[in-house]
């Protein structure tokens, strides 16, 4: 399965001392990649910058717990990192800006 794989590989860069920054990719390696450091530098001590037009943090999608609106979700809920989260979203069409703010 290529979520362990990326689990097992980033544990054994993170588990060197080696703290590993992911950029781009697939919404499906985010979960397998952030916990993976979590699991090594301790849960809940990680903090995730996570760049995104949405803040991926819906239960599902279209009955889906792990689709791609839902890693950043899984990985609070797992308690690999904690609950804070800050957005902003305009939308050019209505010209609306929103902030918004947890934790």
């Amino acid at each position: 399965m290529a979520e362990h794989a990326i689990w097992q590989r980033v544990t054994e860069v993170a588990s060197r001392g080696i703290f590993p920054v992911i950029l781009g990719g697939e919404h499906s390696i985010t979960y397998s990649a952030a916990k993976a450091v979590a699991d090594v530098v301790g849960h809940v001590k990680l903090g995730v910058i996570h760049f995104d037009a949405h803040a991926d943090t819906v239960p599902e999608m279209f009955g889906n717990m792990w689709s791609h609106g839902t890693p950043m979700r899984r990985l609070i809920e797992s308690g690999a990192v904690p609950a804070r989260i800050s957005s902003r979203s305009a939308c050019a069409a209505t010209g609306r800006r929103e902030t918004s703010s947890t934790g």
